[in-house]
């Protein structure tokens, strides 16, 4: 498979990425939330939303990336504005990733140092 016309950075580094189905879901406990598949467009309402259901009862709210295989600029927006949001409330928004190429992502855009990264993983 090619890389013409990606449609975010990540798909040039990650090609089959567009191809996967996108989740996000809060598993049971509600302290988290847990995103599957290629995050795009199409998945920032619905990440923006979990977000916010979660932060409604956590000060921090712990994004689990591991089964994500590519976040657009988006997506990175949301979490950025989430985290800037729950810093603000003495909280933040860490991220479970130990995928280069995710992390690689951040790094590009200059996001990697406003970010906790941490290796902890959610059962879903």
């Amino acid at each position: 498979m090619g890389l013409s016309a990606p449609s975010s950075v990540g798909a040039y580094l990650y090609p089959r990425a567009m191809e996967e189905k996108a989740s996000v879901h809060i598993p049971r406990g509600g302290d988290c939330v847990v995103v599957v598949g290629c995050a795009d467009l199409n998945l920032a309402d619905d990440l923006d939303a979990a977000i916010y259901t979660v932060s409604r009862t956590h000060a921090s709210v712990l994004v689990d990336l591991e089964r994500a295989t590519l976040l657009d600029s988006r997506v990175i927006a949301v979490l950025a504005a989430w985290n800037r949001r729950l810093r603000a409330r003495s909280g933040g928004l860490p991220l479970a990733c130990e995928n280069p190429n995710i992390r690689r992502l951040f790094q590009m855009m200059g996001l990697d140092g406003e970010f906790d990264f941490v290796q902890q993983r959610v059962r879903s």
